[in-house]
């Protein structure tokens, strides 16, 4: 991940929860950039559709923290890539 949204004395961290098909999955605390991983069961997957949802309670606007008239997307953090990979167990 690319650096998260942050403004010195006011947005400190952005929590991100991960999804699979409206299960979580997980939760990083995310205050640099940074690879992140995750693992999704299996038994998340419905009829071989997985819908992975990236959910930013922490995500503000420059407007919400700084007062900027403009700018009103909230922003939350920056993805440069995401991999998907099976993971097939061999037992």
């Amino acid at each position: 991940m690319k650096e998260p949204f942050l403004l010195k004395n006011k947005v400190k961290k952005q929590a991100v929860t991960v999804y699979g098909n409206d299960k979580k999955a997980g939760r990083w605390t995310i205050n640099t950039a940074g690879k992140k991983e995750i693992i999704i069961p299996g038994n998340y997957i419905i009829d071989a559709l997985l819908i992975i949802q990236f959910k930013l309670p922490d995500a503000h606007s420059s407007r919400d923290v700084q007062g900027d008239m403009q700018e009103r997307r909230r922003l939350g953090l920056a993805v440069k890539s995401v991999l998907i990979e099976a993971i097939i167990n061999r037992d």
